[in-house]
């Protein structure tokens, strides 16, 4: 195989490795970062002569880490310590070729069985299996592996949807648990569940890059946004919410101290709508106690009685 084939069948490789990589950036969301790593090892093997068999060796183990991370089970966590076999037989065992083949389609394998236990990655971890023969056939014909490369695309291009997807949607069982609604809702507290996937507008920093903090301060490292900026954070909760996202704001009274009642009950009117109109959620969290008679029938007059 030529060096120009090779580079031609490990460049697409090497570009899922970039936007799982960004996604993971984006959306601080662990296993996209072994995702990530997995593809990037696929792709140098591919792209480098020798280099086959040991990048086979770190996709299988990085990809199982990856798969038993996003499946968040406490359960299933101890399957971590399975990720290092195939690395550990490709270095104890580097001559005899079959057995670390074995390991690394075992390793994939057992990835695939692991994503099929969600109905939505169900499909990801069949793929993941037929790669696993994929691979061992790859290694002893050439032809194979032109087929091996485009379909590690697919794998990859199917792991950015899906995740991408799921990182923003809440999922059905905790949608039902809580009760969420289209429109604005109140709740005491917000559960983590909800805080893991959402848009959150806090008085409090936080990580990740869907976590603002309200604040006056400039903060670099932060995501923050001043509280009297209102028409920013309608902006941006309403391209989250057309994606079917929710929104998390945990800094109401601040807001109002900032702005004033008139111009946050308009605001909060202009969520409601936005969030009407895309099935979305926007959860205000905090009590009303700080709010006089009068603000808060107007806020049941203008979000909804059954929401306040």
């Amino acid at each position: 195989m030529s060096i120009w084939t090779q580079l031609l069948l490990g460049t697409p490789l090497l570009v899922v490795y970039v936007i799982l990589f960004y996604h993971y950036y984006v959306y601080d969301f662990e296993p996209l970062l072994y995702y990530a790593l997995s593809f990037l090892a696929f792709g140098i093997g591919v792209m480098i002569k020798g280099a086959y068999l040991a990048s086979l060796a770190f996709f299988s183990s990085t990809y199982l880490i990856a798969t038993v991370r996003s499946l968040n089970d406490q359960k299933m966590r101890i399957l971590v310590y399975v990720s290092p076999v195939p690395l550990a037989t490709y270095i104890f065992f580097i001559h005899n070729e079959v057995l670390v083949l074995l390991t690394i389609s075992a390793t994939l394998i057992l990835s695939g069985l692991l994503l099929t236990l969600k109905r939505n990655l169900r499909i990801i971890g069949y793929l993941t299996i037929i790669a696993s023969i994929l691979i061992i056939l790859g290694n002893y014909v050439s032809l194979m592996l032109y087929m091996l490369s485009p379909f590690m695309v697919g794998l990859g291009y199917l792991l950015i949807t899906t995740f991408n997807i799921d990182l923003i949607r809440v999922p059905v069982d905790i949608r039902e648990r809580f009760e969420l609604k289209p429109g604005v809702m109140f709740l005491p507290t917000s559960p983590k569940e909800i805080l893991d996937v959402a848009l959150v507008f806090s008085k409090n920093p936080g990580k990740g890059k869907r976590w603002f903090w309200i604040t006056k301060v400039k903060e670099e490292k932060s995501n923050t946004i001043e509280p009297t900026n209102l028409p920013k954070i309608l902006d941006l909760a309403i391209r989250y919410m057309k994606k079917g996202g929710v929104v998390v704001i945990d800094c109401l009274e601040y807001l109002i101290i900032e702005n004033g009642f008139e111009a946050v009950l308009r605001f909060l009117a202009q969520l409601r709508d936005h969030a009407i109109l895309n099935n979305s959620t926007v959860i205000i969290v905090g009590n009303l106690e700080g709010l006089s008679k009068r603000e808060v029938a107007l806020l049941k007059r203008s979000l909804g009685e059954e929401n306040v």
